[in-house]
């Protein structure tokens, strides 16, 4: 990331796993990590991204995002629902709603939309 004046932020290094070939061509991953650095380098945070479902068109359905700090705790967990409204909404990749549940290590619902 960087300011209004080009001066960089933050670092994200990512790293995708796909399930196989054929899903690596289409960009479905099951996991992605990504690691956010200050400008520094010094480690602020790590997020996976697992997606749990597809539609056939290749839209994610289901994914967990589990945020971890340097010591690999975990801080909390993101569990994200998509719908789309007919196939084609699928097809142009428009999603109705999306319903993010975000929750404490604990299970404790910290906020809902």
């Amino acid at each position: 990331a960087k300011d209004a004046l080009g001066a960089t932020l933050s670092i994200k290094e990512i790293a995708n796993v796909y399930a196989n070939e054929i899903w690596k061509l289409r960009g479905l991953t099951t996991s992605s990590m990504v690691t956010t650095k200050t400008a520094a380098g010094t480690f602020v945070e790590k997020q996976t991204i697992d997606t749990t479902s597809y539609d056939d068109w290749g839209n994610a359905l289901t994914q967990t995002i589990t945020v971890k700090d340097a010591l690999d705790a975990t801080l909390s967990i993101k569990e994200i629902a998509n719908t789309y409204t007919n196939e084609g909404w699928k097809l142009r990749g428009l999603t109705t709603s999306s319903t993010v549940t975000t929750k404490t290590t604990a299970n404790e619902l910290r906020q809902f939309f």
